[in-house]
């Protein structure tokens, strides 16, 4: 039986573990899976997964719009603190940890690593995400005044890494949860594209 995102609300806040949980929105899900598609993610990690909404929307993309000859696999993973929306992720996540904060991303080697981090702390969020990423490529649902955070774009240049704001969204009419933040879809690339293969 599926939980209401109320519920699920509910019962995080019962626990103390409602650490700024805002469901990605489909529109910015489907985004991101249009976006990703085209690089064919052979697995996809998604840091503060939540109740898992991001990457079982993608797998439903991904089996609804794929022909046989295209078809691809991609294993999903997921960290996620709060353990009533651990309990909730589908079976086929990989759990890769819980606390953020306390562990390392270097040994976590995976082809795309997606993220909607808490808004309070999405600055230090996104500077650990891009310094620590053992991966391809990274896609941030961050706030847009992202633009204006040095340590942010320092980051970036450490790593030699390319940007583009795949798109501009907001939570107003969010299907799970509404807020009033206005973020960017941020594509990080952290590897270059002409030497990668086919």
């Amino acid at each position: 039986m599926k939980t209401s995102t109320a519920q699920t609300l509910a019962e995080l806040n019962a626990t103390g573990s409602d650490f700024e949980w805002y469901p990605t929105t489909n529109e910015i899900i489907s985004a991101f899976h249009r976006h990703a598609n085209h690089r064919r993610p052979a697995s996809i990690l998604d840091i503060g997964a939540g109740n898992g909404k991001v990457l079982t929307r993608f797998k439903e993309l991904n089996e609804r719009g794929s022909d046989d000859h295209d078809h691809y696999h991609t294993e999903y993973f997921a960290i996620e603190k709060a353990r009533p929306l651990l309990d909730s992720l589908p079976v086929d996540v990989g759990i890769l940890g819980t606390d953020f904060w306390e562990q390392s991303l270097l040994d976590k080697s995976v082809d795309c690593i997606f993220s909607n981090p808490p808004y309070s702390e999405f600055v230090e969020w996104s500077v650990k995400v891009i310094r620590e990423a053992n991966a391809n490529y990274i896609y941030l649902v961050i706030p847009q005044r992202w633009k204006n955070q040095q340590p942010i774009l320092n980051a970036i240049e450490a790593r030699k890494a390319t940007y583009e704001v795949i798109g501009e969204f907001d939570f107003l009419s969010s299907e799970d949860r509404t807020a009033r933040t206005k973020v960017d879809l941020v594509f990080i690339s952290l590897c270059d594209e002409r030497y990668r293969s086919k």
